[in-house]
This record gives structure tokens, C-alpha cells and sequence, in this order.
């Protein structure tokens, strides 16, 4: 009992992960895929990449509407999922939709996966950890979204992965800025409202210092506010 109490102490934070995700799993697997009306839209788009056998030049210089009326130059910030569900239908033919599903609960365990690796990196104490896993299976987001084909899932992956890239960079490492870019394109390429957070994931890659400063306690509250305003103006741009 005391050696299981031991090994229990010393990977706690890695058991409440594997509970959280299993039964966040099973909850997605429970209910099933679900569709939306965004997804028809998703998979028209996917249809017309694999139609252009992954020819992304010719896929956004076709001008015509698809049926929920979205253009398909209206795709360009979808174009990591539109591709992924295209590779998809490319790939498992009949059978793509579950094989989304278990894209989804890939990005969900290793959205969770470096939410524990940044959380080790910043040296919290690992009971605060594990009980802050916990949080996820109250949270809406991640009991609804995993069983939908729409983007909602990869995005939390994109921006969790961005911020762990962020979170662990070294100072003058050009594979730390190469992670980082990548990561961040791949965040902006998966919907529009993450032109915000790939402004601010840039801002603190590579102006640490200036980033330090703005974030220092005097006058802290009024700085998050022209933060929150800019931020607000990108995405307003960006659906308009």
C-alpha cells in the first residue's frame, strides 16, 4: 500500500489526465458524430479540393457559391480543416466521418496533453494540476464539441500547442521560432476568429521584452483594455 502510494504521489498528475480524457472520450463516443449546418459547408469545400486533386491555386480561384452560400475564397481561414476532412474522404471513402471523430479525440488528448506539459514547464505543484484537469469535465466546450465535424476541437489543439510553443521557447533557439511560426499558421488557417490569438501568440514570441513590460502591474488594467479593444477590432475585420 505505501509503494502504490508512492507511485500514486509521483505520477498523480498523469492518472487524473488518462481519467479526464477517457471519460471525455467516452462521453464524445456516446453521442455519436454530430453535424451542423457549418459542416455541410466544410465538406462541399472538401469535395471541391479532392475534385482538384489538392490544388489549392486552382480551389481558391473558383469564384462559384456552394449551397449554404459561402464562396469558396471564403474558405481560406478553414483550409487546415477543409483539408484534413478532404484527406479524409480521400483516404477512408464512406467511413471519413468516423475517422473525424477520432481526429477530434486525438487533438482533445493532446490539447490536454500540453495543458499538463505547460503546467510542469511553469512548476506548479502537481495536486494544483490534477485538480485543475478536473475543470475539463465540467467544462461545456470540451463535453459538446469533440463529437461534432466542425473545427472547434483542432482549434483548442492549435491554440493550446501554440501557447505551450510560446510558453517553452528558448531565448535565440531558431527551432523554437520555427515551432512557433508554424504553429501559428496552422492556428490562423483553421478559422477566422483566431487572428487575435495569432497576433497576440506573435507579439509575445518575439517582443518578450516589450510584452514584459506591457503586462508589468502599474497601469496593468488599463493596457488590457487597448489589449481587449485591439484584439475585438481584429476579429471584427476579419467576419466582417
Amino acid at each position: 500500500m505505501l509503494a502504490l502510494g508512492k507511485i500514486t504521489q509521483r505520477y498523480i498528475v498523469w492518472i487524473a489526465f488518462v481519467l479526464v480524457f477517457t471519460l471525455l472520450a467516452s462521453v464524445a463516443l456516446h453521442k455519436g458524430s454530430v453535424q451542423s449546418p457549418d459542416t455541410g459547408s466544410f465538406i462541399s469545400w472538401a469535395n471541391i479540393l479532392i475534385k482538384h486533386k489538392f490544388n489549392f491555386f486552382v480551389f481558391f480561384t473558383e469564384s462559384h457559391s456552394i449551397d449554404s452560400g459561402y464562396s469558396v475564397s471564403k474558405s481560406f481561414f478553414y483550409i487546415v480543416p477543409v483539408t484534413i476532412i478532404a484527406a479524409l474522404k480521400s483516404i477512408f471513402i464512406d467511413h471519413w466521418v468516423p475517422a473525424f471523430q477520432v481526429s477530434n479525440l486525438i487533438a482533445l488528448f493532446f490539447t490536454l496533453f500540453f495543458y499538463v506539459k505547460i503546467a510542469l514547464h511553469l512548476e506548479i505543484q502537481k495536486w494544483l494540476i490534477s485538480a485543475s484537469l478536473l475543470t475539463f469535465l465540467i467544462c461545456v466546450d470540451y463535453l459538446l464539441w469533440p463529437k461534432y465535424i466542425l473545427t472547434d476541437t483542432l482549434f483548442s489543439f492549435f491554440v493550446m500547442y501554440s501557447i505551450y510553443a510560446v510558453t517553452t521557447q528558448t531565448h535565440n533557439d531558431f527551432r523554437s521560432y520555427i515551432l512557433i511560426i508554424a504553429s501559428s499558421a496552422l492556428l490562423l488557417f483553421a478559422r477566422p476568429s483566431a487572428l487575435p490569438v495569432f497576433a497576440v501568440i506573435l507579439f509575445f514570441s518575439f517582443s518578450p521584452k516589450f510584452s514584459q513590460m506591457i503586462l508589468t502591474t502599474k497601469t496593468l488594467f488599463i493596457r488590457l483594455i487597448v489589449l481587449t479593444f485591439i484584439s475585438a477590432l481584429l476579429f471584427s475585420l476579419v467576419i466582417m
